[in-house]
């Protein structure tokens, strides 16, 4: 589990786990929140602001379980944005190659 004592400024250790409760219910509001925002994106028509709050819950919920020392959920999302980073990357090789068919909302590759 997390390291639950970090050292303050002046030394001193204090425990987190006392922020535990917040963290968890935050990290559900970001997931709960991405999920919703992914399920309506629609990719012709995203814009910036779209993408970069579905990254922001991402990275909110990141930096928090680092914070806590939840090393487990951090690594996993970590992986998360490698995978997507690598899927990103085919669609646009993909795209560029003329591999990619979008009819309405469907994408067919070939």
């Amino acid at each position: 589990m997390a390291d639950t004592q970090q050292e303050s400024g002046s030394g001193d250790s204090f425990d987190l786990s006392q922020f535990y409760q917040i963290f968890f219910e935050e990290a559900g509001e970001n997931l709960d929140l991405m999920e919703q925002m992914l399920l309506n994106l629609n990719l012709e028509t995203a814009d910036d602001e779209e993408l970069n709050g579905i990254f922001r819950c991402a990275h909110s919920v990141k930096g928090g379980a680092a914070t806590f020392g939840f090393s487990d959920v951090a690594e996993l999302t970590r992986m998360g944005a490698d995978i997507e980073r690598l899927v990103l990357a085919r669609a646009v090789r993909w795209h560029l190659e003329d591999r990619v068919l979008v009819d309405g909302n469907k994408t067919v590759v070939f």
